[in-house]
């Protein structure tokens, strides 16, 4: 009796062996020490493992020198789950990575589908895959902002077509993504702000970026999407797209302009009036022109400006947003403020959400 008892102890230790040999450690990823299927994937740890692709029977880290979230969230669905995004790329040896690199805009059904090269690679990536959270469901293409102070600012966020709320990459937003995001929104009276934010951890999917609107669209979906966009691997990763979405006022007339936190009345830092809500004036200091300071100080009846540094004033302006003036829309016979600020009849003015000290215009009249 002994005897056959361990008998069939060693089957039972051979059987479960044989099936560890098919399945990861989880049950459901095929274990890379057996043959596959060429193209099929594989994933070591569904929170954050290493992608491997099946080449010629072989399992290999798949290229990461050029691998982004989009591409991760194809691959992720490949696999069966809805979403993915990256989590790190590493360096290997380069016997031991696929030779493809590849280049997914995120609605591709599987890896191979994306444009992909030939190249040389020395970096795995790893990602993480996600299924869509059940409590908090959406529909393609729905937008909403998350993490601001108010309902109006926070970043950006686009419900891919498996369900999933994704970030969207800061890759190109800006002031015409910003316009077309609000108006999505249902914020189309609004004044339109595109800011960032870095990405200390990345955590969540990110299928979106790389928008390029008109300005005149009425949803993101309908942008086109830069081709460098998928190309460019640090910004992609680390950085993803807010909003914020200010409200027209009703403090101040369209075109004035005033000093602030000046010594006296003929110098200060500049403020233009613009939608009805005071905003501050910044300046390319590579590219500034004296021009600028005589148009405002103009607007108060001095006949010339100079600028000066504007760490000399107290900087805590209230402006909600920042505009940049540009010298060469400072020649008009009128020489009116407003006339500096660039403009696109399309979509409005550029507005930034902060300006350093270095580039705010200050001046002495």
């Amino acid at each position: 009796i002994k005897s056959q008892l361990t008998l069939h102890c060693k089957m039972f230790v051979v059987g479960l062996l044989i099936i560890a040999s098919f399945y990861g450690v989880d049950g459901t990823h095929q274990n890379p020490s057996i043959r596959c299927e060429s193209g099929s994937l594989n994933l070591t740890d569904v929170s954050g493992g290493e992608l491997q692709v099946c080449s010629d029977n072989e399992w290999l880290s798949v290229c990461g020198s050029s691998f982004q979230h989009a591409s991760a969230a194809v691959s992720c669905r490949q696999m069966g789950y809805d979403s993915g995004y990256v989590k790190t790329r590493f360096y290997t040896s380069g016997d031991e990575t696929g030779s493809v690199q590849y280049y997914c805009t995120g609605q591709e059904s599987s890896l191979a589908d994306c444009d992909h090269e030939e190249s040389s690679c020395s970096y795995g990536i790893r990602i993480a895959c996600v299924y869509k959270n059940e409590s908090d469901p959406c529909s393609s293409g729905e937008m909403r902002l998350r993490g601001g102070a108010t309902e109006n600012e926070g970043r950006v966020e686009l419900c891919t077509q498996s369900g999933v709320w994704s970030a969207v990459s800061y890759w190109y937003w800006s002031q015409p993504d910003a316009v077309v995001a609000c108006r999505q929104l249902g914020k189309a009276n609004h004044i339109a702000v595109p800011t960032s934010d870095s990405r200390s951890t990345t955590d969540q999917p990110v299928e979106f970026g790389g928008y390029s609107c008109q300005g005149t669209e009425s949803s993101l979906s309908e942008c086109t999407v830069y081709s460098g966009y998928i190309n460019n691997f640090f910004w992609t990763l680390h950085s993803y797209a807010k909003l914020e979405c200010i409200s027209n006022g009703s403090l101040c007339t369209e075109g004035d302009v005033r000093l602030v936190n000046g010594y006296s009345e003929n110098n200060g830092i500049v403020e233009i009036c613009i939608d009805g809500i005071w905003m501050g004036a910044c300046v390319d200091s590579s590219t500034y022109r004296p021009i600028i300071a005589t148009t405002v100080c103009k607007q108060f009846g001095y006949t010339r400006g100079a600028r000066v540094d504007a760490t000399f004033f107290q900087m805590n302006q209230e402006a909600l947003a920042f505009v940049f003036f540009y010298y060469r829309y400072c020649s008009g016979p009128t020489y009116s403020p407003i006339s500096c600020v660039k403009d696109d009849s399309d979509f409005g003015f550029y507005f930034y959400e902060s300006c350093n000290s270095y580039n705010v215009l200050s001046v002495l009249c």
